[in-house]
Order: C-alpha cells, then structure tokens, then sequence
C-alpha cells in the first residue's frame, strides 16, 4: 500500500486502524515468549501467574477516547490491588494462542468497556469466552465528556468494585 494511500486510510479509520494494525502486527510475529518458531504455545507457557492465584482475569478497553484511558487506568489499578490481572485483549483478539490459553486456564474474565461499542467484551465474546462485562458507559461515563482525571478513575474503581461484590 502506498504511504499516502496507507496514512489516508489511518486517518479516515481512526482508532479502529490503528487496532487492525496492532492485531496485523501481533499475530504475524514469527514467534512469542513461551510459543515455538511456529507461534504456537507450548505446554509449559501458559501465563504462571494463573498458576499462582491470579483466577481473574481483567479484559479492558484501552482505547484512544477518554473513557478507554478511564477504563485502561482502572484496570491497572485493579491489577496492583490484586483484584485481578490485567491481560492483554488484543492478543485474544490476534488469537496468540499462549494469551488464548491462558485465558481459558482462569477461573473467571472480566471486560471493562468504556464505551457502548463494547470493544473488549467483543473481543472475547469473538473468540468463544463470557465474561462479566462492566461497561463504563453504563455507569455514567460518557464518551468525549470524562476525563481520565485521579477523580474519574477514582470513581469508576470504585462502581467496578460494587459491581464485583
């Protein structure tokens, strides 16, 4: 694709692009940790964290609008608290078998979507997985109008923890 015809096709996308080229580039890499030359997992590569005690694992919207930063700074926080662990949705999304498999080994998965598009549940609906959805649109953060401030991210950790009890 020529680079004009390549940047005009970035910028009339958006964000939705950028996500097919990131998927684009994760799932043509010849090979990823814990996986042979062929891309494949290996037995012993499933996350050891799951093995460790981490059953939740957190899905979230990382998107570029305010809501996915919200939804994005959540998820890290709920990680460092161990409530879950973050993982990585766009390597559903590329189907790297390693994240697959390790994403069938929890015991629970949680998506925080931070608008109604629903990306991050999608994603792992799309590959054959349920999880418990918390859409931060329903909780009243409106796409365009929250920023990601301490006092937004704030709020939607403590409306994710309700949700989770």
């Amino acid at each position: 694709m020529a680079e004009n015809t390549r940047r005009d096709f970035i910028k009339n996308m958006g964000a939705a692009a950028l996500s097919i080229t990131a998927v684009s580039a994760l799932s043509s890499l010849p090979s990823f940790a814990g996986s042979d030359e062929k891309g494949e997992a290996s037995k012993s590569s499933i996350d050891e964290s799951i093995c460790k005690g981490d059953k939740r694992l957190i899905f979230s919207c990382s998107g570029a609008a305010d809501v996915g930063e919200i939804a994005d700074k959540a998820s890290r926080q709920l990680t460092e608290e161990k409530v879950g662990k973050m993982y990585c949705t766009v390597g559903v999304g590329a189907g790297v078998e390693k994240i697959i498999e390790t994403t069938k080994a929890a015991e629970e998965l949680m998506a925080i979507d931070g608008c109604p598009v629903a990306c991050a549940s999608k994603c792992l609906k799309n590959a054959g997985f349920e999880p418990k959805v918390i859409s931060l649109a329903e909780m009243g953060f409106e796409k365009g109008k929250s920023p990601a401030n301490e006092a937004n991210v704030g709020d939607a950790l403590s409306k994710i923890k309700e949700a989770l009890s």
